[in-house]
């Protein structure tokens, strides 16, 4: 409930972004059309693929938060925002749920980032 009223999982499209540029294969798209159009072409792939991986991001992250947070904190989280008691809590808790979606949630990432080169490759390059 948190995840999706806040929209924390909303970071997706540019977390795959940034790790699919730092790869050798979006330095071939780039080479091979330039940085604008590669940029531009695998976001859109991306952005295709996301309804097939945001909800196994957002119920990783939501279990992330889960282990966190007690029932009485999330609910209070989701009710009141920022001004719930627990509010400042959320960004001292940040390290354990980060180090939770880097274990359990790094192959949903990489699935997505894969994918969106793969489609941008045949789609751009290997014409």
């Amino acid at each position: 409930m948190l995840v999706a009223q806040t929209g924390l999982g909303k970071k997706l499209s540019s977390l795959a972004l940034l790790t699919a540029k730092s790869t050798t294969t979006y330095a071939m798209i780039a080479d091979k059309l330039g940085n604008a159009s590669a940029n531009s072409a695998l976001s859109d792939e991306i952005n295709a693929l996301l309804p097939q991986y945001q909800p196994k991001w957002e119920e990783s992250l939501a279990v992330a938060y889960e282990k966190s947070f007690s029932g009485e904190e999330l609910a209070s989280l989701v009710a009141q925002g920022r001004a719930s008691k627990y509010a400042a809590e959320v960004k001292e808790r940040q390290a354990g749920i980060g180090r939770y979606m880097q274990t359990n949630a790094q192959p949903i990432l990489i699935a997505l980032v894969s994918d969106a080169l793969k489609a941008t490759l045949s789609k751009h390059v290997q014409q």
